[in-house]
């Protein structure tokens, strides 16, 4: 099973609503009140951000995670593991070219069906791509005025969304 995020396209069996039932919990624990319907909109926003950093934190520290197993018999081979974060990964490099500044990117686990590249800080979409194996990579000429540091945001309507900061 792959770990979702959460998007405002897709929240159902995400991390962002996994908070969100964590954060009724202990609201109605705490409080003795339910979760207001007032500020719904920008609590999900919220948590699905926060779903989006935390996966996007532990893939690229997954070298930093470990598995310890114990009681294992004294005659048994050493045993080594590796733990993989199974949910898709993004990144983006800029070029120059002759033809002006290109956008590498890639990605990986990403499931079938169309990925669609944003730029975050304006919306204008940056294409979509269908992944091959998992896989998606390609170039893009990044739309005529935006410069300094851009956000490319990689989604799908599974609530998988990886955004990565470009400096053009």
């Amino acid at each position: 099973m792959a770990l979702h995020a959460g998007s405002h396209e897709h929240f159902d069996d995400t991390l962002g609503a996994a908070i969100e039932r964590a954060l009724a919990g202990e609201l109605r624990a705490a409080k003795q009140k339910p979760l207001p319907d007032m500020g719904k909109k920008d609590r999900l926003v919220l948590f699905n951000a926060i779903g989006q950093g935390v996966l996007d934190y532990l893939r690229q520290n997954e070298a930093d995670l470990k598995i310890v197993l114990t009681n294992k018999p004294p005659n048994a081979p050493l045993l080594a593991a590796t733990l993989q974060i199974q949910s898709p990964s993004f990144s983006a490099s800029v070029v120059s070219t002759a033809g002006g500044k290109r956008v590498n990117y890639s990605g990986q686990r990403w499931p079938a069906g169309s990925v669609r590249l944003v730029w975050e800080n304006t919306g204008q979409s940056a294409g979509s791509i269908s992944p091959t194996g998992g896989d998606i990579s390609g170039q893009l000429t990044p739309p005529a005025g935006l410069s300094d540091k851009q956000r490319l945001g990689a989604r799908n309507s599974a609530g998988d969304a990886v955004v990565v900061q470009v400096n053009l």
